[in-house]
């Protein structure tokens, strides 16, 4: 993740937390595959850089990610994007064969 190719602006002017809005410009990263499955996200401290935020503020942000089931961390190990369900509506056991 470099800053040069993000659009996340951590302006108080603008309305709503930024950790809030953080949360869902990563989110909107992961849907669109810019941060895949199993991916490890950068540490606290180099995300704090490169967003211009608090690491209160990523830890927030985070906390948010993992509520929504979209992150998981490991103690020491750091953060990764877990393996997306499969979607709605693909179930395999509902295909016959005719």
């Amino acid at each position: 993740m470099t800053a040069a190719d993000d659009d996340f602006d951590p302006d108080p002017g603008r309305p709503g937390y930024v950790f809030v809005r953080l949360a869902d410009h990563l989110a909107a990263r992961i849907a669109d595959g810019r941060l895949r499955a199993g991916a490890r996200l950068p540490s606290l401290r180099d995300m704090a850089v490169e967003y211009g935020v608090s690491t209160n503020t990523i830890v927030r942000a985070l906390d948010v990610l993992r509520e929504r089931g979209l992150v998981v961390t490991y103690p020491y190990k750091g953060s990764y994007v877990v393996e997306a369900p499969p979607p709605a509506g693909d179930d395999a056991s509902n295909s016959s064969t005719r």
